[in-house]
């Protein structure tokens, strides 16, 4: 965790990034406080607090932006940036693809002066539970952008033509404000027309989108994830910049999942991660935060600080009791 928010101040502050860096110190001060170190967290609010000044420039632009915000909210979640959520694991490999995302956005006048362009359009596959949408959130995040999730039953409607209209004026938004635009499950709207028995409606957005992903020039950055990748109309792909796999996590990183969302509890002597692992192996990130999160409320219930072998294998159990 703290290797993360090093790597983020550095590149902040390598990059300029004065918005994205108020962020991150203060999650850094919240995680601080968290973790029990009070006295830290107060030094370093002080210190942050004393150049608060410094800081106007990039509120002034979050305020300037609020009415524009409340106009787009109608498609869907807005997250500003001290919501987002950051806590996640991913491989070195998707690491990365990230952080060159990020750095090649910050560096985008520079790349547009020699006749290029940076990565402003993304697509995210997997499995369910697997971060697409976090790793939508980490990205906004380290930008120093608010994300707009967009809900697709907000923007289609049943009146002929008005989806279209519907989806323009997303994209135009997208041209006006400086976000994240994040089109989470876009199969709902670029499902493959070849397979598709529908003649009305359905090709019509499917085109719609197919042309505004390709024409419109976003002030931020446009993701989208999918489930269903072999659904999607093959005309999709060429209208992105990166598309990135993201797979069940490995052991190592199903370790690093465990002990990331039990920062204030220890494990018992005798606990078996090789045996925990091998239980946890095949399944996403989600589930396994979610069977974490079970034995360590039952290890905190019982009074205790230490996570014991029976808790986490109970809380396995009952999980795949669960879904089976």
């Amino acid at each position: 965790m703290k290797s993360d928010y090093l790597k983020r101040i550095t590149r902040a502050v390598a990059e300029q990034n004065l918005s994205g860096l108020d962020k991150i110190i203060e999650k850094v001060i919240k995680h601080e406080r968290d973790i029990g170190h009070a006295h830290l967290a107060a030094e370093l609010e002080s210190l942050f607090n004393k150049n608060q000044h410094t800081n106007t420039l990039s509120l002034t632009k979050v305020e300037n932006h609020r009415s524009s915000y409340s106009e787009a909210s109608k498609y869907g979640q807005f997250i500003l940036q001290e919501n987002l959520r950051t806590n996640i694991v991913l491989s070195l490999e998707i690491e990365e693809k990230i952080n060159r995302i990020c750095k090649e956005f910050f560096a985008k006048d520079r790349l547009n002066h020699y006749g290029f362009k940076s990565k402003q359009k993304i697509l995210f596959y997997g499995r369910p539970g697997c971060g697409k949408t976090l790793a939508a959130e980490v990205i906004s995040f380290q930008l120093g952008l608010p994300l707009l999730k967009v809900h697709f039953d907000t923007v289609l409607s049943s009146f002929f033509g008005e989806s279209a209209s519907n989806l323009s004026e997303l994209f135009q938004y997208a041209t006006k404000v400086p976000s994240v635009l994040l089109l989470d499950e876009c199969d709902y709207i670029a499902k493959s027309r070849i397979n598709s028995n529908d003649v009305g409606e359905a090709p019509r957005i499917v085109n719609t989108f197919l042309q505004l992903l390709e024409d419109t020039n976003p002030l931020g950055l446009i993701i989208a994830t999918t489930n269903l990748p072999k659904e999607l109309d093959q005309a999709v792909f060429r209208r992105f910049d990166e598309i990135i796999e993201l797979k069940v996590p490995n052991k190592v990183e199903i370790k690093k999942i465990i002990k990331s969302f039990c920062i204030n509890l220890t494990f018992s002597k005798d606990f078996n991660w090789g045996k925990i692992i091998e239980q946890l192996d095949g399944l996403s990130g989600a589930d396994i935060v979610k069977i974490t999160n079970a034995a360590a409320v039952e290890t905190i219930m019982n009074s205790k600080k230490m996570v014991s072998q029976f808790d986490f294998e109970r809380a396995i159990l009952d999980f795949k009791s669960s879904i089976t």
